[in-house]
């Protein structure tokens, strides 16, 4: 992947994929890069590691990540 499309904030993250979510995967009113924010901060929360909340948001941010659909 190219460096500079990696860097650049949520790449993967356009009008596409937004409308996407907002059809079922999401509550009225929460953007994705919250709702990202909150399973970010869950997850800390579970494994109890100060700072994974912003690790993993760095990692979806770039794209190394990607979540399961339920």
């Amino acid at each position: 992947m190219d460096k500079q499309v990696s860097n650049k904030e949520y790449y993967w993250l356009n009008s596409h994929s937004r409308l996407f979510l907002e059809r079922g995967y999401l509550e009225p009113g929460v953007t994705p890069e919250q709702r990202i924010r909150q399973i970010a901060e869950n997850a800390e929360k579970i494994l109890k590691i100060k700072g994974f909340a912003d690790k993993f948001e760095e990692y979806m941010r770039r794209g190394f990540y990607s979540l399961a659909t339920p």
